[in-house]
């Protein structure tokens, strides 16, 4: 993602024990990733509010995946409606983007190049965000990326 979309300004927000990895950690905080903590509420919630802030000042877009985890299989887990509560606080719009291949870098790295898919496959208004719920903003989301991958796939 990062080198796809180098020319933007952008964000990420990714569990608080992402942190913790070695290296990876400390490179996530120096590029000013925002570590969410789903064990405690009140922290998730100033996470949220700063990266509302941060979409509110137009000072960046903010990236977050909405399934929570990587899936060990090759298919789309529910996303997580509460990963939409900054775009619906802000009226932002979601776009959505779908990824192939990632898994494949785990298992290739460091010696064996690995080609990524990164499709925008469509935008949700900002509009639909805020009049909707983040559960039926999460199921739009991830019925929309579905179909893609299963288009791509031929399914």
């Amino acid at each position: 993602m990062a080198a796809a979309f180098r020319d933007q300004e952008y964000i990420y927000i990714s569990k608080a024990s992402n942190f913790k990895i070695p290296i990876a950690g400390k490179v996530m905080h120096k590029c000013g990733c925002l570590a969410l903590n789903r064990e405690d509420n009140r922290e998730a919630l100033v996470t949220i509010k700063r990266a509302a802030e941060i979409i509110g000042n137009d000072r960046a877009s903010v990236v977050i995946y909405p399934e929570g985890t990587r899936s060990q299989k090759d298919e789309l887990l529910p996303f997580h409606a509460g990963s939409f509560k900054i775009a619906q606080k802000t009226g932002a719009p979601v776009v959505l983007i779908a990824m192939r291949n990632t898994d494949d870098v785990r298992h290739n790295m460091p010696f064996k190049r690995t080609t990524v898919h990164i499709d925008i496959v469509d935008v949700i208004d900002g509009e639909f965000v805020r009049s909707h719920t983040t559960k039926e903003t999460a199921e739009l989301a991830r019925n929309i990326i579905q179909k893609k991958l299963d288009t791509e796939r031929g399914r």
